[in-house]
């Protein structure tokens, strides 16, 4: 009795054995997507996108292969396929061209390695392009936004001032007259640059007009470039009301001219102030006057000259003082 249940025992075990081997080994064909990636040799002088000017497609792949293998073959393909031009099924032929990609997957070495059949893809044919890379000189410009911060009087120098910008011909055909190689500068940089002094930001990286499908094949050279900029003063502002006009002339010919500046042009109005909390507050407090000066010479004088630029004299560092009136109108006759 015991022998029997025994001998059945053994006989399930091995019937089940056997069952579950033959079925790891069987064949089983089965539907899976793919992403395909488009690469190129390193040093290669050309880009391979797709007709449609990308890097990536996705397709179905009908495999064969043993049970046991489905889950690493779905395992490896959760990761990109590299489609490698220059290969015997990759050929690399200038312009617009297509690939078989049943017969590309089939001697891919991943699917080599796993023992898979490659029964079919869907779409079975991938259009192509090689396109050849050119060159172009192009300018570089500061970022809107800092030019804006900067103010239009400033007048930031850029070494150099252009680069040459490679990329493939398609995509340089893209390039308008005003298209530009911005550099790459925050404005939390430019924010903590002090107000009033040049300074030199060297190695600032740059950025292409647009993006291009190949970047792996898109150069800018150089890559960096500096720029040497004075950043605006910023700080407490007072604005005066009225500020007196003086005149200026050598002392011997007080006496040999009558010199009037024009009753509306006695005082300027509105005149800008600024700087730190220090200055300021001694304009305020008046133990820092701010007054307008002009200046004349003998040769303004004998012109009869009608009107002259004024100017702030003895203003200390870190003090600026803008005004709207930038000339005053002037009498000149002789005594």
């Amino acid at each position: 009795m015991w022998q029997t249940i025994k001998n059945l025992v053994i006989t399930t075990f091995v019937a089940v054995f056997v069952w579950i081997f033959a079925e790891s080994e069987t064949l089983r064909e089965q539907k899976m997507p793919a992403r395909l990636t488009l690469v190129t040799p390193e040093n290669a002088r050309y880009s391979f996108v797709t007709a449609e000017n990308r890097k990536e497609t996705t397709v179905d792949v009908w495999i064969q292969t043993n049970s046991s293998r489905v889950e690493n073959v779905e395992r490896r393909l959760r990761a990109p396929l590299e489609v490698m031009a220059g290969t015997v099924n990759v050929p690399v032929v200038p312009g617009v061209g297509a690939i078989d990609l049943a017969q590309v997957l089939r001697e891919n070495p991943d699917m080599v390695e796993l023992g898979v059949s490659i029964r079919r893809v869907e779409p079975p044919v991938l259009d192509i392009v090689f396109d050849e890379l050119e060159t172009r000189e192009i300018a570089v410009r500061l970022p809107a936004e800092i030019s804006t911060a900067l103010g239009s009087n400033a007048v930031p120098v850029i070494s150099p001032p252009t680069v040459k910008l490679t990329m493939p011909s398609r995509d340089i055909a893209r390039l308008a007259p005003q298209d530009i190689v911005s550099i790459a500068m925050p404005t939390e940089l430019l924010d903590k640059l002090p107000g009033g002094k040049t300074e030199t930001l060297r190695g600032l990286s740059l950025r292409p007009p647009f993006d291009i499908a190949d970047r792996a094949k898109m150069r800018i050279e150089p890559s960096t470039v500096d720029v040497t900029l004075t950043k605006p003063m910023r700080g407490t502002e007072l604005t005066l009301s009225q500020v007196p006009v003086y005149v200026r002339v050598e002392p011997d010919q007080l006496t040999r001219w009558n010199i009037q500046i024009a009753p509306q042009d006695q005082f300027l109005t509105n005149v800008r102030v600024i700087g730190s909390e220090e200055l300021v507050e001694q304009v305020r407090n008046r133990t820092l006057p701010i007054t307008a000066l002009v200046s004349l010479t003998v040769s303004d004088l004998e012109r009869g000259i009608t009107a002259q630029t004024i100017e702030f004299p003895n203003i200390p560092e870190g003090l600026k003082v803008e005004s709207t009136t930038k000339s005053v109108r002037i009498s000149v006759t002789r005594r």
